[in-house]
């Protein structure tokens, strides 16, 4: 978010002073600065307070959005790769949605060497398509 309020530029750039930093941005960007942000002074204007309470929740949704969004990136980038392949060559390839995580550990099997077996999988498995929108955006859907 810009920083059009000169009380929120203000408000940064005392931050950024007191943490000894040049910038204010790296704060801005760590959701744990964002959650640690120092008190407003009490002799603040009540709107430039509300400026300035208003521009950290809105940095915080931002930081919290892109967060997902660098996770969840990758996993739109293959799953656009599929729907580009399977159009192109009018191919099918299965694709299954695991769903949950179940863990299994099983103990001694009794032979005396103390090994564990750790077993990890989905909790439901669902056979879905994958089709790319006109606007760019991936619909993964059950199968029939």
């Amino acid at each position: 978010p810009t920083t059009a309020s000169p009380a929120v530029r203000q408000y940064l750039e005392d931050w950024a002073t007191r943490r000894h930093l040049n910038s204010y941005r790296r704060l801005i960007r760590s959701l744990d600065a964002l959650n640690h942000a120092p008190a407003l002074d009490a002799t603040l204007p009540a709107r430039a307070k509300k400026e300035i309470k208003t521009y950290l929740k809105k940095c915080k949704r931002y930081v919290q959005r892109d967060k997902i969004r660098r996770k969840l990136e990758p996993l739109y980038n293959r799953l656009f790769e599929i729907a580009q392949t399977t159009k192109a060559a009018d191919a099918f390839e299965e694709l299954i949605l695991g769903l949950g995580n179940a863990r299994m550990i099983m103990g001694d099997d009794g032979d005396g060497d103390g090994s564990v077996a750790v077993i990890n999988g989905p909790l439901l498995e669902v056979r879905v398509e994958v089709e790319l929108a006109a606007d760019g955006a991936l619909l993964v859907r059950p199968c029939e």
